[in-house]
């Protein structure tokens, strides 16, 4: 079996910080310029928690939300 590669604490702190400033990235704002102001942050937050250092892991957007999904 594959071990899963998990998300460090300092990760989880980004993460947790960016989406109090933001909101939920779960729940785009309805309409064209909400999904790609959605997709324009994922993106943002997924390059803020790949530089992160330490022991954490470096995944794509799409990744990062099934994440978040699962917390």
């Amino acid at each position: 079996m594959e071990s899963r590669v998990r998300a460090s604490p300092e990760q989880f702190s980004i993460m947790l910080d960016f989406m109090e400033r933001h909101g939920d990235l779960s729940r785009p704002l309805p309409g064209h310029q909400g999904r790609v102001r959605g997709e324009r942050l994922w993106d943002e937050l997924a390059e803020l928690l790949n530089s992160a250092g330490g022991s954490g892991v470096n995944k794509t957007a799409e990744k990062w939300k099934r994440v978040c999904n699962n917390i």
